[in-house]
């Protein structure tokens, strides 16, 4: 047979199985992403509500039968001192953490699966992640088991969510969430004055709307915000550690494309990498910033929250390789 003829016959088949793997991979993204999303906004809806129940109930005794005389900032601080504020904050890391660990090691698995990879002949593993330092040098560690997946890729993870645990985000959460109390109690307070609510039923009223203010609607639109933000940052991970370890230990000619949503609120530098091949260095310049997946961590806010773009991966033709 024709020596060129062969060549064009072999490089149909690497694009199409590498078409197929990339199809194929998408749709396993797309599932455990979404999957993954609602697993984290249950919890921060779960984290939220006990919150909201706990603080309402700390109006009883604060305020008075005539509503013009409540003193709001004493109602603020009963709602939601500083310290409550602060263990939210920590209880919303360690519970989203605790999901993308498992997440991330499912992405790793499902990634292993596509290409026939064996996985590591070993029972699940337990991750320890750092989570936060106590005193210099000493440090909370979570610890969550995973699936089986190979220790290269593990390690890889781990390293990813002990730098995400770092990030003042978290506490950023908190307080916009305390903010928002605030605010809410405020507004109550001048609608309960502007209608001259004046009776017995003062504190049951005032209860009742706050909980209307602070109910599922708005613990699901945070619950979403946060999945949706961390799941892209830890699932491109999670694929970028394991497309390494197929690299390096399986030598597998596979490389990643950056995949933009291309959605009306898609962003002009998110928009403008869709179908770009990582560089030489595995990054890509987003608007002036070098990062090696969407949602990376160390992005400003205006290029990570709510990002949702993907990485796929697709395996090298002789032709694109050279």
């Amino acid at each position: 047979m024709d020596r060129n003829l062969i060549k064009k016959i072999t490089r149909a088949v690497q694009a199409t199985t590498s078409k197929y793997f990339r199809v194929l991979s998408k749709e396993a993204y797309e599932r455990n992403r979404e999957r993954t999303i609602s697993e984290v906004a249950s919890v921060v809806d779960s984290l939220l509500k006990t919150t909201v129940d706990n603080m309402i109930e700390n109006v009883d005794g604060l305020i008075s039968d005539d509503i013009t005389n409540i003193d709001t900032s004493e109602i603020k601080i009963a709602l939601l001192p500083d310290d409550i504020r602060d263990q939210l904050g920590r209880d919303l890391k360690k519970e989203t953490i605790r999901i993308l660990a498992i997440s991330m090691s499912r992405e790793a698995n499902l990634y292993l699966d596509l290409v026939q990879q064996s996985k590591a002949p070993s029972d699940n593993a337990v991750l320890q992640i750092p989570i936060e330092e106590l005193e210099e040098g000493e440090w909370e560690y979570l610890a969550v088991e995973v699936q089986k997946t190979p220790p290269s890729i593990l390690n890889e993870i781990a390293l990813i969510l002990g730098a995400v645990a770092l990030m003042s985000y978290w506490n950023q959460i908190a307080f916009h969430i305390q903010e928002e109390v605030e605010r809410g109690v405020i507004r109550a307070q001048r609608m309960f004055t502007v209608d001259g609510v004046g009776t017995q039923s003062n504190t049951s009223k005032f209860k009742n709307f706050l909980g209307s203010v602070f109910g599922k609607s708005w613990r699901q639109i945070k619950g979403r915000l946060i999945g949706q933000t961390e799941v892209s940052n830890g699932l491109n991970a999670a694929r970028k550690a394991t497309v390494k370890s197929l690299r390096e230990d399986a030598h597998l000619p596979i490389k990643s494309i950056w995949v933009s949503a291309l959605l009306p609120t898609t962003r002009d530098p998110h928009a403008s990498l869709d179908g770009v091949p990582e560089n030489e260095n595995g990054m890509w310049d987003l608007d002036g910033i070098e990062v090696p997946y969407p949602a990376h961590h160390s992005l400003p806010p205006e290029h990570r929250i709510n990002c949702l773009c993907t990485i796929m991966h697709e395996f090298q033709t002789d032709e694109s390789a050279q």
